[in-house]
């Protein structure tokens, strides 16, 4: 659906966009066609993790513990969003949600 809105005339579809945001980077391969440049925005590392959960966490070694013990939980944090959503979930509730 994304070419279509491309191809649509520029008042209406994004054919003269200069920025083009998708949360699915294997479905902008066919994109390259239609825009002159792509810029892929990667997650985190392990240490860009720490660094950014050091900042917006005072303890730090009490939510590490906790994401270690869900390694699902851990695998997605990797995505800045979803490190901020586990951040202020742990700030909020000094703990983190059950899925039990």
């Amino acid at each position: 659906w994304l070419l279509k809105l491309l191809d649509k005339p520029s008042s209406v579809g994004l054919a003269k966009s200069s920025v083009i945001i998708t949360s699915r980077p294997s479905a902008s391969v066919d994109l390259h066609i239609k825009v002159s440049s792509r810029i892929e925005i990667q997650g985190f590392t392990e240490s860009k993790r720490m660094e950014y959960f050091k900042e917006s966490c005072d303890d730090v070694d009490a939510l590490m513990h906790q994401l270690s013990s869900r390694p699902y939980l851990l695998s997605i944090c990797y995505l800045p969003l979803n490190c901020a959503i586990v951040a202020h979930l742990f700030r909020a509730l000094d703990n983190l949600p059950s899925s039990e």
